[in-house]
């Protein structure tokens, strides 16, 4: 039986994909050069992924999420917990964000996310910096 033409959901799709990598990316502080350089592809390339506007491989999706800390099958699931790990002073932190970000959630509110998640980042790292303190 032959495929039917189904590019309204494969765009829906490569759309959120996109989302959710902007997302993660965003919630690292990381600029759009950053995860391309550590990708080794151009800017405009990566760009395009986060824009939903080519199509990501297997292969590019791991390598993305490895660059991202998280697996691959967080990008593509719904409402999957992300977790953001930050590295201090050779101490990794997790910080659990329990989100769904797909293409219908408005652009205020994956800001608001994405500052409550940086300022959990910013927490974790600093209860980190006292714990060490404490340590003797």
């Amino acid at each position: 039986m032959p495929l039917q033409d189904n590019s309204t959901n494969t765009d829906l799709l490569l759309k959120t994909v996109g989302d959710k990598i902007r997302f993660l990316r965003q919630s690292l502080e990381l600029t759009q050069e950053n995860v391309a350089d550590a990708l080794q592809m151009s800017s405009g390339g990566y760009a395009k992924i986060e824009r939903g506007e080519t199509d990501l491989s297997l292969t590019r999706l791991h390598q993305i999420a490895d660059v991202l800390g998280v697996k691959a099958s967080d990008i593509l699931g719904e409402g999957k917990s992300f977790v953001v790990n930050v590295n201090d002073n050779g101490k990794v932190v997790s910080v659990n964000a329990n989100v769904q970000i797909n293409h219908d959630t408005s652009s205020d509110l994956k800001d608001m996310i994405i500052t409550l998640i940086q300022q959990m980042n910013t927490l974790s790292v600093r209860i980190g910096t006292l714990e060490s303190a404490k340590q003797p």
